[in-house]
């Protein structure tokens, strides 16, 4: 039986790879072994808590990106020596993608690679992630595209058609199984426009995203009929922004990490969705939740161009006038389909039975 190593560091790998993780055991024609790098140490546990999982292997990586990059290297490579796997699955644009996955191309084992294709453009946004994506994609033997759009961007920079495959975005995989008719939350406030925000990216920080929340409290302060929810990701430096511009309004409530069920729920109930994270804009365009991305550029304009994504930047003043906009005429919700159909992970599946055979 072929033997394949997932390896995830951080909270969007583990629900992105989870779906496919469960159908290879399921299907029972692969061996499929979980490694985790703790990356983010205390997001991803408690991810990994709350989809049941227990990594099969494990190692530690501390420090700035360099010693994290070398630490990931160093530590995966004494995996793959006593493991001996006949492929590597990476996910995405994270530090352990890029690291995982050179560490097997070094031993010559084939690396997978899932959501491969992306590109913002810029190479310092996201940073450092767009370098991290580009990189693992010329590095891997299998690409599993979300998008055509993802598909033809390899074409381009002359990875074989042979060796991609456009299959969807695996976090959709779950989505609507995670979605309840019935949800109840102390945090919908009855009768009030629930407005939905996430920041963490690392470009974003210092002065940037002090200007961002400007425009965003602009908007939201004053108004009676909203709900700002923001579950505030770990960042000291992000955290002290948002205390200093957000905190003293009534209508906000700042919020720790909400668990994945929780969070899609609300973000399926929201009027607004304000965000710069890829996977929030995914689930966002897939439940048709109006959402400004608060970026210049996007590695997922399939969004935009079916209406559910707008890019504002990082501005004050179009920020406060783009939410205005929707609270003031709020769009109704318009599901897409643009990055999947649900099945991704079952593509994914046969085709790499199929390389194996």
């Amino acid at each position: 039986m072929k033997k394949l190593i997932f390896l995830v560091g951080t909270r969007p790998e583990v629900i992105k790879i989870a779906p496919l993780l469960r159908a290879c055991r399921a299907d029972g024609q692969l061996a499929a072994l979980l490694c985790t790098s703790g990356q983010q140490d205390t997001l991803l546990k408690d991810t990994l808590r709350a989809y049941d999982i227990t990594p099969d292997l494990s190692f530690t990586v501390w420090g700035d990106l360099p010693h994290k990059q070398g630490e990931c290297l160093l530590r995966f490579g004494e995996v793959l020596e006593r493991e001996r796997p006949d492929a590597v699955l990476v996910h995405g644009d994270t530090l352990t993608a890029f690291a995982g996955g050179l560490a097997a191309f070094y031993k010559g084992i084939p690396v997978f690679h899932i959501e491969a294709g992306l590109r913002s453009g810029n190479p310092f946004s996201p940073f450092p992630e767009e370098f991290y994506r580009r990189a693992v994609d010329h590095l891997s033997t299998l690409h599993f595209s979300p998008t055509s759009l993802a598909a033809e961007r390899l074409l381009k920079e002359g990875i074989g058609r042979e060796r991609i495959y456009t299959v969807g975005n695996t976090a959709i995989d779950g989505l609507w199984e995670d979605i309840d008719e019935g949800f109840s939350h102390p945090l919908l406030t009855e009768g009030k426009k629930l407005v939905l925000l996430t920041l963490h990216r690392r470009e974003s920080l210092g002065a940037k995203i002090s200007e961002m929340l400007k425009g965003v409290a602009a908007a939201i302060e004053g108004r009676a009929d909203t709900h700002l929810l923001f579950p505030m990701h770990p960042n000291p430096a992000l955290r002290d922004a948002v205390h200093a511009t957000l905190a003293h309004i009534p209508t906000v409530t700042l919020t720790e990490p909400i668990d994945t069920h929780t969070f899609r729920n609300l973000l399926c109930r929201a009027t607004l969705a304000l965000t710069d994270s890829g996977g929030v804009s995914e689930e966002a365009t897939a439940l048709g939740t109006p959402t400004l991305l608060l970026r210049e550029e996007t590695e997922r304009p399939e969004g935009v161009d079916v209406g559910v994504l707008r890019l504002v930047g990082r501005k004050a003043a179009p920020i406060a006038a783009a939410v205005t906009e929707l609270l003031d005429t709020p769009r109704p919700h318009t599901p897409s389909s643009v990055f999947g159909d649900g099945k991704a992970s079952l593509y994914i599946l046969n085709a790499i039975k199929e390389f194996f055979s």
